[in-house]
């Protein structure tokens, strides 16, 4: 099909300079958008670009295109036989039809997460439009919370769980704090004029509010500096609840916000703690690891204003047993620059692993964190073999 519109763009340009306006007007369009995504995009990354957007290049040569196939048609006739060239322009076509059958199938798979994901494997299917029912009917049920003696003014981590939440029905006005995708999308300045951006905070001060992070679309620094952001807004943040999808494959957090403040007038947020999410790291066993007989399990867990309550390990995403925490680590006091973690500096877990109570086979090995908040948190998760 790629090969078939190479070929329409040379035969437009051809016949533009025959004086054809119509195939000229045609492929300036197409040549300018091809060109600059082609250009462009291997300085770039794939949060950047996406292979959709040459799409306004390809659909102006989709006029000409079948022109072009007959003309290839006749022209293989001469070259070698009726029957090939006959079974070769029906299977150009036919293959861009079953691709697009194919995209759409993969697209439409999102609907059946819960039932693909065991058999595909995690990390296989996008989430990205799946979970959302589930995410709307949860933060309904939130909304109704004892803490909210009025509705609340819902704000975001990003704009697209803002349109999620008023696509749903559960609020008109949705404030985001997305920045930075927002201008790489080129949304900043639409938020800005619908006043969903951050500079909206100052028309709903005084009001409570409903904070939401997608956990799974930050990793663990743009998280903190998302709620570190809100901290910067509120008097008071406290956390309230989480929603894991799909095997934590698509994951929310939900924040209580007592008020929104115009901090160069009230109190600065540092006077309240911040419940800004825990850091772990677990040292061996690493990815890929082959482990036997005893082995030795450590890492090191912190939470900045709130502290670690207890520290699990998790096979396959079953319990196994509480590790015991509180080893003294000045190591990681030092090199993550921890400040306010109640605990600090016995930041360190470990235990002695009896491999032979399981069967072997590969393992998903990780680490449930749970905070003295109560906040539930799934780290480190890598594979491992067992072999006794």
């Amino acid at each position: 099909m790629y090969l078939l519109l190479g070929i329409t763009l040379w035969t437009m340009l051809q016949k533009a300079k025959s004086g054809d306006r119509n195939a000229a007007l045609l492929s300036s369009f197409a040549l300018v958008n091809l060109l600059v995504y082609f250009v462009l995009a291997p300085w770039t990354d794939s949060t950047s670009t996406s292979i959709h957007w040459p799409l306004s290049g390809y659909f102006p040569l989709l006029v000409f295109a079948p022109a072009t196939l007959l003309s290839f048609k006749l022209w293989m006739q001469t070259r070698w036989s009726e029957p090939l060239a006959r079974v070769i322009s029906i299977g150009v076509p036919s293959i861009g039809y079953l691709g697009s059958i194919v995209a759409l199938l993969v697209i439409g798979s999102q609907a059946f997460q819960t039932q693909l994901q065991p058999i595909v494997g995690e990390g296989i299917l996008s989430d990205k439009m799946a979970g959302w029912n589930e995410f709307s009917e949860h933060t309904a049920q939130l909304l109704d919370h004892e803490l909210f003696v009025e509705l609340p003014v819902i704000v975001t981590d990003n704009y697209y769980t803002a349109a999620q939440v008023m696509f749903s029905g559960l609020m008109n006005g949705v404030i985001t704090l997305d920045n930075e995708k927002a201008v790489r999308d080129g949304r900043r300045l639409q938020l800005a004029l619908w006043d969903m951006d951050d500079s909206a905070l100052e028309d709903v001060a005084g009001r409570t509010a409903l904070f939401i992070i997608e956990d799974s679309s930050l990793n663990i620094l743009e998280n903190q500096m998302m709620v570190e952001s809100m901290c910067e807004n509120a008097s008071n943040i406290t956390f309230l609840d989480s929603l894991s999808l799909f095997n934590g494959a698509k994951k929310f957090s939900y924040y209580f916000v007592n008020h929104i403040i115009k901090t160069q007038n009230e109190l600065a947020y540092s006077d309240y703690p911040c419940p800004l999410p825990p850091m772990a790291w677990i040292d061996p066993p690493v990815a890929n690891s082959v482990l036997s007989g005893t082995s030795h399990i450590e890492g090191w867990a912190y939470n900045e204003n709130i502290g670690i309550q207890s520290v699990h390990l998790l096979l396959n995403g079953t319990e196994v047993i509480k590790m015991n925490y509180g080893a003294v680590r000045p190591d990681v006091v030092d090199v993550m620059n921890v400040k306010n973690d109640p605990n600090s500096p016995h930041l360190g877990f470990a235990y002695e692993f009896d491999t032979s109570s399981f069967p072997n086979g590969i393992y998903t090995l990780s680490i449930k964190l749970i905070s003295e908040n109560g906040r539930s948190s799934i780290y480190g998760k890598r594979l491992i073999e067992i072999e006794n």
